[in-house]
């Protein structure tokens, strides 16, 4: 029954559906059976080669885009994220004092 409503869809909205429902190297396993079915193995290739072209490309850009943060970090001498830990010296004792006594004022309104 959901087969027959789906296939009432318009081609656009059936592949946005399936490409929410199902995650992608299941998606391209299908194709390449239905193109393998079909007697269209070159294409299910050519296909499959573009498609790992693709996610190459993807992969390359991630790492040149990771490569580019980090330069810029040292340059700047800080992480761009804050999350991620960096090697600083450790704080002087008069410094862990004045970030409390700023905190506590944050905190209370009050100073110290």
């Amino acid at each position: 029954m959901l087969i027959d409503e789906l296939k009432t869809l318009p081609e656009s909205e059936q592949i946005r559906l399936l490409a929410e429902s199902f995650p992608a190297h299941v998606l391209d396993y299908a194709a390449d059976l239905r193109l393998a079915n079909d007697g269209r193995a070159e294409e299910s290739e050519r296909r499959r080669s573009i498609s790992a072209l693709v996610t190459e490309t993807v992969e390359r850009a991630k790492t040149g885009r990771q490569r580019m943060i980090d330069d810029l970090e040292r340059l700047n001498g800080y992480p761009s994220n804050p999350r991620k830990q960096s090697v600083t010296r450790p704080a002087t004792p008069e410094e862990t004092m004045n970030s409390t006594k700023e905190k506590f004022k944050l905190l209370t309104g009050k100073e110290v």
